[in-house]
């Protein structure tokens, strides 16, 4: 007794008449016309399988990483890298560290003052400025953070009033920045006091302009020199800032090499030539807390065994964004704007390394660039390709696996016999068969041929009119003597595309092919 064990599996298999779902159904076949087509007198005809899939039948159930979607009747190789681009606020500006000096020098009063003093002195306020080290940021109009004033006071002999005025700062409640210090007499005045702050700094980039008053009340006892001076210092320091307006000099980061592999399972055994005529790589820009225009200028390289492949497109400006929220942008390339179809013509199981550079405000044309504490980006590659190509020499190798014959040595002739309805733009063929032990070393092969011709298709690959054919791999006697050797199967095929290969076609998602596989069997003994 013979057993024939059929394996279902995907594309390769389904195109090629091993996609075998049920067995034993006699009626289903007409075993005299077979009888006729391979000259000789089998003992029995054993119906082993038929189906009919649609091609998205056969890729979906095998695709658990769901690297093909069905979109609009389109099969599509689908593939998405995260985050080959990530920075924080950090990678676009790097605050140096502050420590601003806000001082003035008074003199209290030109002739002695000594005893009790009958009225207030008031000295005119005395104004300065200072200036932020922003490094190499640019020239910033506006900045929002949270600052330390801290001092030590000189003690004196009385107690006096020092005011501090901000006059282009607003406080946590809007209001024109004051700050007031009373110093007792014969104490230091040391304090320091966290605020939160908006620098105006439209007038002029990086200046803080300052006021510093001072005030000695009344009815205390005072001895003052003539020509008596006091100095009196703020100090700014450990400044962090919450948001930034300006004009972003325009850094150059890199984007830090990486490569991915799009993993698509049913062309791992696919060798050959082929052309995918419509791809598409796109970047999707995620944004948060930023308001910049940003170019990125990729560089890709697709490998092959012997052969690399590099990206030709330009860079792509992105200058739409939300600094109150989440902003998405993607933009892309294309075989209009760039060599994607040449790039991701190699097979696609192989690796892609991506760098290249980030440009922030190129030229500093933006005066009005946000960038605020929370900011972040980050950037994903998304591959699309759909079943649109052309493919000459396109071969495809696969096992089928523990073939379990009773008896072998009994078998005196064997042929295996394949019908399909082809309804597929492809022309698809098997080569041979390997006959292999369980170790994969080779036995034999079974040679083969043409299993069934490309449809009638229209000028955009579309089929017209199903092919239909009958293929019959007759074994010899030495492929029948060695059987008993054999633990699997190997079977290398081949496909097409119409016009010797050069004619790309889609192969969409309802697009039908219907099998019928029957195996023939004479007995005898040898």
């Amino acid at each position: 007794m013979t057993k024939v064990c059929v394996w279902k599996h995907y594309l390769i298999i389904g195109l090629l008449g091993m996609c075998i779902i049920s067995c034993g159904d006699s009626e289903l076949f007409n075993s005299d016309k077979m009888t006729e087509s391979i000259g000789w007198e089998p003992d029995f005809i054993l119906p082993v399988g038929h189906g009919n899939y649609t091609m998205w039948d056969l890729l979906n159930p095998y695709d658990p990483e769901e690297s093909m979607i069905e979109r609009d009747n389109r099969i599509i190789i689908n593939y998405e890298e995260k985050e080959i681009v990530r920075l924080e606020a950090k990678d676009f500006w790097d605050m140096p560290e502050q420590q601003i000096s806000l001082n003035t020098n008074l003199i209290l009063s030109l002739t002695p003052i000594t005893g009790n003093l009958p009225g207030d002195i008031h000295i005119p306020g005395q104004g300065g400025e200072a200036h932020f080290d922003f490094g190499e940021i640019g020239k910033l109009s506006f900045l929002s953070a949270k600052v330390r004033f801290s001092g030590e006071l000189p003690a004196c002999s009385f107690s006096y009033v020092v005011t501090l005025t901000l006059p282009d700062v607003k406080d946590e409640a809007g209001n024109p920045f004051r700050m007031e210090r009373v110093v007792n007499a014969n104490q230091a005045g040391i304090f320091f006091e966290d605020r939160e702050l908006e620098f105006d700094m439209s007038e002029e980039s990086d200046r803080i302009r300052y006021r510093i008053d001072f005030f000695i009340p009344k009815d205390q006892e005072v001895e003052i020199a003539a020509g008596e001076s006091l100095k009196l210092e703020f100090l700014l320091s450990d400044v962090v800032f919450h948001k930034v307006i300006g004009q972003i000099n325009p850094p150059m980061i890199p984007i830090d090499p990486g490569c991915f592999e799009m993993n698509i399972d049913f062309w791992n055994d696919i060798t050959g030539d082929f052309y995918f005529a419509d791809p598409s790589l796109k970047l999707i820009l995620k944004s948060r807390g930023i308001d910049i225009p940003i170019k990125l200028d990729p560089a890709f390289i697709a490998y092959k065994e012997g052969e690399t492949r590099h990206f030709t497109g330009g860079p792509l400006l992105f200058d739409t964004f939300d600094e109150t929220g989440e902003t998405v942008n993607e933009k892309g390339y294309t075989k209009d704007n760039s060599n994607v179809d040449e790039l991701l013509s190699l097979p696609p199981k192989d690796s892609v390394a991506y760098s290249g550079n980030i440009i922030i405000n190129e030229g500093g044309v933006q005066t009005a660039c946000v960038i605020e504490e929370n900011a972040e980006l980050s950037a994903d590659v998304k591959v699309e390709i759909p079943l649109y190509f052309s493919a000459e020499n396109l071969t495809f190798r696969d096992t089928i696996k523990d073939i379990d014959l009773d008896n072998p040595d009994q078998i005196k002739k064997m042929a295996l016999i394949l019908r399909a309805k082809n309804g597929t733009p492809l022309k698809i063929g098997v080569k041979e068969f390997l006959m292999v032990d369980e170790n994969f070393q080779e036995v034999d092969r079974i040679n083969a041929d043409e299993l069934i011709d490309v449809p009638e298709i229209d000028a955009d690959g579309n089929v017209i009119a199903v092919k239909e054919g009958e293929h019959i791999v007759e074994l010899s006697e030495t492929n029948i003597d060695n059987l008993e050797r054999t633990k699997h199967l190997i079977l290398i095929a081949s496909m097409m595309t119409a016009g010797d290969g050069q004619i790309p076609v889609e192969v969409k998602a309802d697009a039908k092919l219907e099998l019928k596989v029957l195996v023939k069997v004479k007995l005898g003994i040898k």
